[in-house]
């Protein structure tokens, strides 16, 4: 995590550090925050760790949206009309998402965030962006298939599998499956195409 001073360039990954376990000992310094609004971030920060905990019950999301309610309630008291958006509002509705999602994790946006910057690797003009990142995922494709082929016996052309499946199911666990609606979310979707191509030769 990058310190405070650079918090314009942090990415959200920073950011949700920072909110769940940073940011409980690092605001309670009395020069950052003072005691009423550091007991009032503790409010926020103890209603994300329930939202994303797999185990959350009823009860739990009921601590959760009072201590939710009562954060939204106090920021115009303490930041100004102004800090009441309408992103600062919609923490009050996000106990429903958990209701009908499950943990925060499970729709969690980061495992694209991530690869993103691998998408943008790839771009390398404004013209057709789309097409070129498709090439360079056939690229890879063909480049993680060829090194399969060329190994000579069978015991190195599995390890060799097994080391691509290891990395593809690795990016694949960072994508989230919601356990209400079971839709999956793969950020590298792209790399299963040489397991499907292996599985038919």
């Amino acid at each position: 995590m990058r310190p405070l001073g650079e918090l314009s360039y942090w990415k959200a990954t920073e950011f949700h550090l920072f909110a769940l376990y940073a940011g409980i000992c690092i605001l309670k310094h009395k020069d950052i925050l003072s005691k009423e609004k550091y007991l009032h971030y503790l409010h926020f920060a103890a209603a994300l760790r329930l939202l994303i905990s797999a185990q959350t019950t009823d009860s739990d999301m009921r601590v959760c949206s009072s201590l939710l309610s009562t954060f939204v309630t106090k920021c115009s008291a303490l930041y100004g009309c102004g800090f009441l958006t309408y992103n600062v509002h919609s923490l009050i509705h996000l106990p429903d998402d958990f209701k009908r999602f499950g943990s925060l994790d499970y729709v969690s946006c980061f495992p694209f965030e991530s690869y993103l910057g691998l998408l943008k690797e790839c771009v390398h003009s404004g013209y057709k962006p789309l097409s070129q990142v498709a090439t360079h995922a056939h690229h890879m494709n063909e480049n993680l298939l060829n090194m399969i082929k060329m190994q000579k016996d069978l015991s190195a052309k599995i390890i060799c599998m097994i080391l691509m499946m290891n990395a593809i199911s690795h990016q694949l666990y960072r994508g989230r499956i919601s356990k209400n609606t079971g839709q999956h979310y793969y950020p590298m979707t792209a790399l299963l195409f040489p397991i499907l191509l292996l599985i038919q030769q």
